[in-house]
């Protein structure tokens, strides 16, 4: 199974997301759009693993996430893996904020792994088969480069798996890792 530890977008952002996908700027037969169901930050991706490891993941996660205190994210702007040039990916940023930073971090540690670039909070709105005209790129850019998406909880995570379907992936929740720290949202 390939599985993956994000953190839902959902509620207003999410219709944000979703609503702006429904525009002629994404209107582009190479461009794929994430359903709405599917929004997400990704915190770490696993690949391809074992129902046995899996189960190992969940006894690393629970304690991990319950210790976690609740924060909000603001997503902001969009970008493009690997660049601007040709795009792979067409993602809506995420304003720096360090819990997420550390959130990460502590993910890493967690795994015993190192990370081999710095965490770039993202929420993937798209994939791109194929190539898309510059001219399409700039006007996505042009117009969505500093819209606000809105603000996100960052209250729970989930333990995906990826189930390959016709239509394109659909993401199954595999387990709920509820931030269960004191202070509040921050």
């Amino acid at each position: 199974m390939k599985v993956f530890l994000g953190i839902p977008v959902a509620g207003e952002t999410g219709k944000a997301l979703s609503q702006a996908l429904r525009t002629s700027l994404f209107d582009t037969p190479n461009i794929r759009k994430v359903p709405y169901q599917n929004l997400h930050i990704t915190l770490f991706f696993f690949g391809n693993i074992s129902e046995q490891k899996q189960k190992e993941l969940q006894s690393i996660f629970i304690p991990l996430f319950a210790s976690r205190t609740p924060f909000t994210l603001t997503a902001r702007g969009i970008g493009f893996f690997p660049g601007e040039k040709e795009p792979s990916v067409i993602w809506a940023g995420l304003a720096p904020h360090p819990e997420l930073v550390t959130l990460v971090q502590k993910i890493f540690a967690a795994l015993g792994k190192k990370e081999s670039r710095p965490y770039i909070g993202h929420i993937t709105l798209a994939r791109l088969s194929g190539t898309i005209p510059p001219e399409k790129v700039s006007e996505i850019k042009r117009v969505l480069y500093n819209k606000f998406w809105g603000k996100i909880p960052a209250d729970t995570a989930h333990l995906y798996e990826s189930v390959p379907s016709p239509s394109g992936p659909v993401y199954r929740i595999i387990d709920t890792l509820p931030f269960e720290g004191e202070e509040g949202y921050g």
